[in-house]
């Protein structure tokens, strides 16, 4: 994972973990309240949960699916519970939410839990058609601007105040959304959300469009106005609680190389696309780390997980 441009010297503490936080988890206690709050006063990339010594990831998952179960309880009746899970293309972020919604769902002995990716949220390929530079949108196709960040944080907010809704999906066969795929009903009183851009907000939004302009291998004009942040920047205020995946950004290009090679991309094509998208989406995602209540080490799992 990138470093943070602070010093070291200048980071505030992070807080401590508590100890022999595993008994905890594997007795079934309920966590000290104060846990829950764990990471509301930032450090340089967030507060670090620190792992006991022979943890694996599905330990981690089962803390944090505690850590979630426990701050629920004081959501008011009639609202949900919101939680934004960030991190680099390849840093495992679909699997760390599915496994700790289906651990939350275990553990309350009954389906409290939806898990709503971002990914539903990429525009249409007919969109990016669309645009000033159709081949610069295509080639560029999961950065922010690629999205309907306005959608996303529209529906978030119907999940928020306890709506009954539905989510799209991504067809990765089509290459575009599925609208309402994704039921999130009434018994669901947590909706964990996972992407690239869950943290992008203001820190960042200020150099971001530059950013993205100076990293686009292809040459373009300069980017329409869609692409400002600004709806980005509402999520802060939308998610209860927000995690970031740490990964090291050459293990996650590795990961986003294999998986593309698998669903059948030739690999001088991977190649391109790791070099001239994915890697810069990583950079610009780890830049946000700084904005999370809490890093989550990405530490194997003992039993085997797929990568997403």
């Amino acid at each position: 994972m990138a470093k943070s441009p602070k010093s070291a010297a200048a980071r505030a503490p992070a807080q401590p973990f508590i100890h022999n936080l595993a008994s905890h988890v594997r007795a079934g206690r309920q966590l000290p309240a104060d846990l829950a709050a764990l990471g509301r006063r930032a450090a340089a990339c967030g507060p670090a949960l620190q792992p006991e010594p022979g943890w694996g990831m599905e330990d981690v998952c089962d803390c944090l699916a505690h850590r979630v179960l426990n701050s629920f309880q004081a959501v008011p009746s009639g609202r949900r519970f919101m939680v934004g899970i960030a991190g680099s293309p390849g840093a495992g972020k679909s699997t760390l939410a599915e496994q700790v919604v289906r651990r939350m769902n275990a553990q309350a002995g009954q389906e409290v839990a939806v898990q709503v990716p971002m990914d539903g949220f990429h525009l249409y390929r007919r969109q990016l058609d669309e645009m000033p530079n159709r081949a610069a949108a295509h080639a560029r196709r999961g950065v922010h601007w690629t999205f309907d960040g306005a959608a996303y944080v529209a529906f978030l907010r119907l999940c928020r105040e306890g709506k009954a809704v539905a989510a799209p999906s991504f067809d990765h066969g089509t290459g575009d959304p599925v609208e309402n795929n994704i039921p999130v009903l009434a018994q669901h009183r947590i909706v964990v959300s996972e992407g690239n851009w869950v943290l992008l907000g203001e820190s960042c939004a200020r150099n971001a469009h530059l950013f993205a302009l100076r990293i686009l291998v292809v040459k373009t004009q300069p980017l329409p106005a869609a692409s400002d942040m600004q709806p980005w920047c509402e999520l802060a205020n939308i998610f209860d609680d927000s995690w970031f995946l740490e990964c090291d950004l050459d293990t996650a290009m590795d990961r986003v190389y294999a998986r593309q090679i698998s669903n059948g991309v030739p690999p001088y094509v991977s190649r391109a696309r790791v070099a001239g998208n994915d890697r810069p989406n990583g950079e610009l995602v780890q830049r946000t780390c700084d904005r999370a209540h809490l890093v989550v080490p990405n530490l194997p799992f003992r039993t085997a997980a797929p990568e997403r």
